[in-house]
C-alpha cells in the first residue's frame, strides 16, 4: 500500500520523462472516465512537444482522486455484502408499540379501551403482514442463524394501563393466535437457527416443541418471559425426555412470575447457564422441579444475579441436592443491594465445593474477612481469577471503593497460599500512597511552589522511591508469583503486573479497559452472563 506522498513522487518522475503530445493543450473533460483514458494515454504514449504543468499536474490529480475512489467503491460493496448476509442471518420479530402511543392517546377523541383495541390491531396486523413474508421466502429462512420475538404490549411498565383493558382479549379472545402460529412455522423453518432470543412473551408448549427440533440451536436468551400452566405441566410429567432441545447457553431474566425457571427442564445439556433478576432480587426455582433439573452434570459456568440473602439456603439447597459439578470453572454470586454475609457465602461455595473452578466471582461480600480469602484458597486450589466486591451498604455500587475492614497488607498476605491465581480484583478504597515511600521526596526536596510541581519528586532512580501507584499491585505480587493483573473498580483501573527477570517487579497502568478486559474474570450486571466465548469447549462431555 503506497502513501499519497510516494504516489505523488511516482507520478512527477513519470511525467518528467514523457515528451508531450499537443493534444494535451486541449485538456478541456467533464466526465471522469474521459481524463482517466486521457492519463493513461499519457503513460502509454508519450507525448513529443512540451505541456504546460498546470495540465500534468491536473492529471496527476486526476489519477490519484481515481484510485482513492476506486479502493472505497470497493471497500463500500464488500460492506454493503457483509451488511445484507448480516441482515439475512439475522431478524427480529416483534410486535411493536407505537412510539408516540401516549401522545395519540391524549390527542385521541376514542376512549381508553377503543384506543388500545385500535392501535393493537394494528401493531398485530403490520406484524403478522412481515411474518407472511419471511414465511414465502424459505431462502432467507434457511439462512437465518439468530431471530429476536419480542412482545412490546406486555411491558411491565404499562400493567396499570392494560389492566383493565387486556389485548389478550381482543378478537374474541384470540388476539394472539394467529401471531403465536405463523411464529411456530417460522421458527419450524430456520433449521440453521442458532441463537433465539424471546423478550416478554408467554410460552406454549408448541413453542417449545418448535424449540426442542431446532438441531443447531445453542444459545435461547428468556427476557422476562414466562410459561404457561399447560406447557409447566408437560414439562413436568416428561419423564420420557420427549422434549429435549440443543441449548447449551441459556439466559433468563426473572422478574416475580417464577414459571420462567421451568426452561431448565428442556435444556439438560447446558454449558452456561445465566440467571438475574429484572427490577429486584431472583426468586428461587419452584421445589417441584429441583429434582428435574438434569444440567448440573455438564454445566461449566454459572452466573446468579441479585440474590437475596434470605433466599441464598434455597439455592444452596437446590444445588447440593444434584451432588457435584464435575465441569463448573466459572461462577460468580452477585448479591441484591444488601448484601451476604461471609457464612452465607461459605455455605453456597460448599455446595459446588467438588467442582474444579479457576474463575470465582463474589459481588456483596458484607466482611470479606480474612478467614473467606483462606477458605476460598484451601477449596478451590486451581483459582486463575479472583474478584471480591464488598458492599458496606444499601447504596454500594460495583464502581465505588469501599473501606475494607483490615488493612490492605494483611489481605496481600493470604495471597500466597493461591499457587495459580493470575487475577485479582476487588473495590479497597484504601489510597496506595499508605504503603509507598514516594512522598519522603517532598520532605528531602522541600515543599514546592503550586505552580512549580513539575519537578517533584523527580531525583535518582531508586527502586524503594517507585510512583506511589505501583506499591499497591506489587504488595500482592511479592506473595503471589503468579499474579498478571490486579483490578479497581474506581475509574476502572486495571494495574499489569511484569516480571522481566528474577526478582524485578514492574507496573503498568491500564486506565478504562476494565470494562472490556475484565469480562473474562468479571461479568458486569449490564450483561449479565459469562462471555460467549467461555462455552465454546468440545463436546467431550
Amino acid at each position: 500500500m503506497y502513501s499519497d506522498d510516494d504516489l505523488q513522487d511516482e507520478d512527477h518522475a513519470l511525467f518528467h520523462t514523457w515528451n508531450p503530445r499537443p493534444e494535451i493543450c486541449a485538456f478541456e473533460m467533464d466526465e471522469e472516465e474521459t481524463r482517466l483514458s486521457f492519463a493513461t494515454q499519457l503513460r502509454e504514449k508519450p507525448p513529443k512537444d512540451e505541456v504546460d504543468p498546470a495540465e500534468v499536474t491536473r492529471a496527476i490529480e486526476w489519477i490519484r482522486m481515481w484510485r482513492i475512489k476506486r479502493f472505497f467503491k470497493v471497500v463500500q460493496g464488500f460492506y454493503m455484502v457483509r451488511f445484507r448476509v448480516l441482515a439475512a442471518q439475522s431478524r427480529r420479530i416483534i410486535l411493536k408499540r407505537p412510539l408516540s402511543f401516549y401522545i395519540d392517546l391524549n390527542n385521541s377523541d376514542l376512549s381508553l379501551g377503543e384506543y388500545i383495541a385500535t392501535a393493537a390491531l394494528n401493531a398485530r396486523k403490520d406484524t403478522l403482514a412481515f411474518c407472511d413474508f419471511l414465511e414465502n421466502r424459505r431462502e432467507l429462512l434457511g439462512h437465518m442463524e439468530s431471530l429476536v420475538v419480542a412482545d412490546q404490549w406486555i411491558d411491565t411498565s404499562d400493567q396499570t394501563i392494560l389492566r383493565d383493558h387486556p389485548i389478550s382479549q381482543l378478537d374474541g379472545g384470540k388476539f394472539y393466535t394467529p401471531f403465536y402460529k405463523s411464529l411456530q412455522r417460522i421458527i419450524s423453518s430456520s433449521v440453521n437457527l442458532t441463537i433465539l432470543t424471546f423478550s416478554e412473551m408467554k410460552l406454549d408448549l408448541y413453542l417449545i416443541a418448535c424449540i426442542c427440533d431446532l438441531p443447531k440451536l445453542d444459545c435461547l436468551n428468556l427476557r422476562m418471559c414466562s410459561i404457561n400452566k399447560q406447557a409447566r405441566r408437560a414439562l413436568t410429567l416428561d419423564t420420557s425426555q420427549v422434549l429435549v432441545s440443543a441449548v447449551r447457553y441459556l439466559e433468563i431474566v426473572v422478574t416475580n412470575e417464577t414459571s420462567i425457571w421451568y426452561a431448565m427442564l428442556f435444556c439438560p445439556k447446558l454449558h452456561n447457564f445465566s440467571v438475574r433478576g429484572f427490577s429486584g432480587a431472583v426468586f428461587p426455582p419452584p421445589e417441584a422441579i429441583w429434582d428435574k433439573c438434569r444440567f448440573f452434570k455438564t454445566l461449566k459456568c454459572l452466573y446468579l444475579g441479585r440474590l437475596a440473602f434470605f433466599h441464598l439456603q434455597m439455592f444452596v439447597e437446590w444445588i447440593q441436592q444434584h451432588g457435584d459439578t464435575p465441569y463448573l470453572t466459572h461462577l460468580k454470586i452477585e448479591a441484591e443491594r444488601w448484601g451476604i454475609t461471609d457464612a452465607s457465602i461459605i455455605s453456597f461455595l460448599r455446595a459446588v465445593q467438588g467442582a474444579p473452578l479457576e474463575v470465582l466471582s463474589i459481588e456483596g461480600a458484607l466482611q470479606a474477612s480474612l478467614h473467606l480469602f483462606d477458605w476460598i484458597a484451601l477449596h478451590f486450589p486451581r483459582l486463575l481469577g479472583l474478584t471480591i466486591m464488598r458492599h458496606s451498604s444499601t447504596r454500594s455500587r460495583r464502581t465505588n471503593l469501599i473501606v475494607w475492614p483490615l488493612p490492605v497488607w494483611q489481605y496481600a498476605q493470604r495471597f500466597s497460599a493461591f499457587s495459580r491465581l493470575q487475577y485479582f480484583g476487588w473495590n479497597n478504597g484504601t489510597f496506595s500512597t499508605a504503603y509507598s515511600t514516594y512522598s519522603l521526596r517532598f520532605l528531602e526536596e522541600g515543599y514546592l511552589d503550586d505552580v512549580d510541581n513539575v519537578g517533584r519528586g523527580k531525583g535518582d532512580e531508586n527502586e524503594w522511591f517507585s510512583p506511589e501507584d505501583e506499591w499497591l499491585p506489587k504488595l500482592f505480587a511479592i506473595h503471589c508469583s503468579t499474579l498478571r493483573t490486579l483490578s479497581l473498580t474506581f475509574m476502572f483501573i486495571t494495574y499489569r503486573i511484569l516480571r522481566p527477570s528474577e526478582g524485578v517487579i514492574k507496573i503498568e497502568n491500564e486506565l478504562g479497559r476494565d470494562p472490556i478486559y475484565s469480562e473474562q474474570w468479571n461479568p458486569s450486571p449490564l450483561f449479565g452472563h459469562w462471555p460467549l466465548a467461555t462455552r465454546q469447549i468440545e463436546d467431550e462431555i
